[in-house]
């Protein structure tokens, strides 16, 4: 996944760099997504909730900005998209940044 993400962020960044842009922009952050105990997990025949934690579970993004468009990527440490927790997310990153929804990708990775 770190390799994909890395050929992701080269190709956009020639991308961006491509159109002329003055000056590219770029912020990350990270942040802890790991659920309660008792949390149903995936992956199971039977309904199974966690009784501990062995790697915690991440939200990552990065936004990037050449001056004239912004474009948000994010991934999630879940086994698999939310729909309508992610349509929630960029609906609120769309509201609150001004960045168009088409410029918002997010994305699940089982690790």
């Amino acid at each position: 996944m770190k390799k994909s993400a890395l050929i992701i962020f080269v190709l956009i960044t020639i991308i961006i760099r491509g159109t002329f842009a003055s000056e590219l922009k770029a912020g990350a952050a990270k942040t802890d997504i790991t659920p309660p105990l008792g949390f149903p997990m995936a992956g199971y025949y039977t309904p199974r909730g966690a009784t501990d934690v062995h790697d915690e579970l991440y939200a990552r993004a990065v936004v990037l900005d050449d001056g004239k468009t912004k474009l948000v990527l994010v991934t999630c440490d879940n086994i698999s998209p939310f729909p309508k927790a992610y349509g929630e997310v960029r609906n609120k990153i769309e509201k609150e940044l001004n960045i168009p929804a088409e410029n918002i990708i997010i994305c699940a990775t089982h690790t």
